[in-house]
């Protein structure tokens, strides 16, 4: 049996220590004549090893060289498993399958030589310098809150230089996420970096029309702050290789908790922001020696923190509508063409004009829309014809079953005098608290539709 690095290793450690080379022999599991080989030499068998530049045997390819080179150059990617079975049928008999794994290697080798590979250059990051922040689909991890599937992205920031990182949730891309989220990092970290690094984006940083300039909201936000800016090139995400990289291994680490922890069921988002918190803080013990040095060179966050709000002007259009983040929001139709100011926060969003609050609401996200039924019912009940082909239709349907009640009057009425006698019904209504209001209609229709509806009658089934 040939020696290895290993046993020469050891026989020359023997030797060193003064012991005969029958002696150090035996102590390597060598044999004498194999020992003073190598004790002579002074070398390892890795050292003394030729590379293998010969054949052994007749490259089986060499006749079809030029039709190997012409499959590659029409087809780069072109597999060897593909092109031995191509040269089986224009050559029947002639090649077999186990000539797969030679064909294999001079592709490779082939490759090797012709193909330009990416090069990642090392990078070197200073501690406190740059908070790396970038989004990612957490819908793919299966979670559900109480049995319903949730939709949702993971807005995820990362120290380089320690590798300490904090994740929130949230519903998209949008400055007031980017906020909660460094709000949230600065919380937990105790400090602020000099300044962020994020990708390009025109949702969150940078102004549609402009493919440089920041938006007022980011801007206004790092001069607060003093925080520098920094953005990566278009489809260039691997310059923010330590976040992307993150991104990757801690929703692998997510969906092994939640195999072991046996369901992806939540009882609520709040439980599953906490689930999330235990295992960053896991993640992050494994950086304690470089965070500790990372930590010393933050910036103290300001007295009173990081804004849970940002505040943006929003005039209220002809539709007495507001659009915050692509979504739309009504409020009364006596504030048509007025500037009113918006609070935005993660969960909620309050509409002031001037000193005097208009409306406190819930944030909608994806499909959903904020329209309040009651805001628009008395002007969309003067022109009842618009009702049919309204955008926000379906905000007069603000449960399954008054849809279900709607579908009954429209069966026995038509459609158009149907809409005439919901938006009659709907004025009559307006002030009914949630929880009656289903139970107030059904009364209303199963014993009026027989005869017209008319606010009379819901007027006095709600006294």
């Amino acid at each position: 049996m040939a020696a290895n690095d290993r046993q020469v290793r050891k026989l020359f450690r023997a030797h060193d220590s003064g012991r005969n080379i029958t002696i150090s022999a035996l102590a390597a599991g060598l044999c004498r004549q194999t020992a003073a080989k190598y004790l002579k030499t002074g070398c390892l068998p890795s050292e003394l090893a030729q590379p293998h530049t010969w054949r052994t045997r007749p490259d089986p390819f060499a006749a079809v060289q030029t039709e190997l080179a012409g499959m590659l150059s029409t087809v780069p990617n072109l597999p060897a498993t593909a092109a031995l079975a191509h040269l089986q049928h224009l050559h029947p008999g002639r090649f077999a399958d186990g000539q797969l794994r030679t064909l294999q290697r001079q592709f490779r080798r082939r490759r090797a030589r012709t193909r330009a590979k990416e090069v990642f250059f090392a990078q070197e990051h200073k501690p406190g310098e740059w908070l790396q922040i970038d989004w990612t689909d957490g819908s793919e991890l299966g979670v559900t809150i109480r049995g319903e599937p949730f939709a949702h992205l993971l807005a995820h920031a990362v120290f380089p230089f320690s590798n300490w990182e904090w994740s929130t949730v949230c519903h998209s891309e949008n400055f007031a996420s980017l906020l909660a989220l460094v709000r949230e990092t600065s919380n937990r970290a105790g400090g602020l970096p000099k300044g962020l690094q994020t990708d390009h984006s025109c949702t969150v940083t940078h102004r549609v029309e402009s493919g440089r300039a920041f938006n007022a909201a980011y801007a206004g936000f790092l001069a607060r702050y003093g925080l520098r800016a920094r953005t990566i090139n278009l489809r260039s995400p691997h310059e923010n290789g330590d976040v992307e990289s993150a991104h990757r291994h801690f929703l692998r680490q997510v969906g092994i908790a939640l195999g072991l922890r046996g369901s992806r069921d939540f009882d609520s988002v709040d439980d599953y922001r906490q689930f999330l918190a235990r295992l960053l803080w896991g993640r992050n013990a494994t950086r304690q020696a470089a965070w500790a040095e990372e930590r010393e060179t933050l910036r103290p966050v300001p007295d009173g923190g990081l804004p849970e709000q940002i505040e943006a002007p929003r005039r209220v259009d002809p539709g007495s509508l507001v659009t915050v983040d692509n979504h739309v929001y009504s409020v009364p139709p006596s504030y048509i063409g007025e500037e009113l100011r918006c609070r935005v926060g993660w969960e909620r969003i309050e509409f002031w004009h001037g000193v005097m609050p208009v409306r406190d609401v819930a944030r909608v996200w994806g499909e959903e829309q904020g329209v309040e039924w009651r805001d628009l019912v008395v002007a969309l009940s003067r022109k009842p014809g618009a009702f049919a082909a309204y955008r926000s239709r379906d905000a007069f349907f603000p449960s399954a079953e008054l849809r279900s009640l709607y579908g009954q009057l429209e069966a026995a009425r038509g459609p158009e005098q149907a809409d005439r006698e919901w938006l009659a019904l709907l004025v009559a209504v307006r002030h009914v608290p949630d929880d009656r209001l289903a139970a107030i209609v059904r009364c209303v229709l199963s014993a009026s539709l027989a005869s017209v509806a008319t606010p009379e009658s819901a007027s006095r089934a709600v006294g």
